[in-house]
């Protein structure tokens, strides 16, 4: 929608004091953040509280599981904060994905990648949680990519290997490499690591 009407000075003055408000209050999660990191990494909580998980929940209300969200947003929002599109998350809800990718240029690359996408330029973190699942599992298909390459030279350079072990074997690692690829929806990824373990015993048991 086009601008219909100009403002006067008061109006315009108002705006840019709510504006700034808005703006401070969206970086608050990331000021409350920092503040707990330097609580928690100082133990400045120890008069009063005998953990970071009481002082927490005593004085703020706060579970430590969303403490630790909110301190996991200040590495990924100081890695943000050199991205040239100068445009920076608004909640702790955007951010919350991209802790989950392990590098700062990964999560900047995918920030950017999201604020590029972003349908009808409306940002949200569902949108920002779809660009990182996405990268994700292309970085998944290129490890297995690697994994299937050493797999293959080592079979093809095996010298003693019976057929029904090498079809057996080809055959589970089909069904692993499905089950991961469906990020472990109906196959517990423990129980399946607990059971390959068995299977190592078994190769090792003398």
């Amino acid at each position: 929608m086009e601008p219909t009407t100009e403002m006067n000075v008061l109006e315009k003055s108002r705006l840019s004091i709510l504006e700034a408000q808005i703006e401070t209050d969206k970086k608050a999660f990331y000021r409350i953040g920092m503040a707990l990191v330097e609580i928690r990494g100082s133990r400045l909580y120890r008069e009063q509280h005998a953990t970071f998980e009481d002082y927490c929940r005593d004085r703020w209300e706060l579970s430590i599981r969303y403490a630790d969200k909110l301190m996991l947003t200040v590495k990924t929002m100081d890695a943000l904060q050199s991205t040239p599109m100068g445009v920076l998350p608004s909640n702790e809800r955007q951010v919350r994905p991209l802790t989950k990718l392990s590098t700062p240029e990964a999560q900047q690359e995918a920030w950017e990648m999201a604020v590029e996408s972003a349908p009808a330029g409306k940002l949200t973190a569902r949108h920002v949680a779809k660009v990182v699942a996405e990268i994700k599992r292309e970085n998944t298909k290129k490890a297995v990519g690697r994994l299937e390459k050493k797999t293959r030279e080592a079979a093809n350079t095996a010298s003693a290997i019976d057929e029904d072990f090498r079809q057996a074997f080809d055959a589970f690692y089909r069904e692993v490499k499905r089950v991961r690829f469906e990020n472990w929806e109906k196959t517990s990824r423990d129980v399946a690591l607990f059971l390959i373990k068995r299977a190592k015993d078994l190769v090792e048991l003398t």
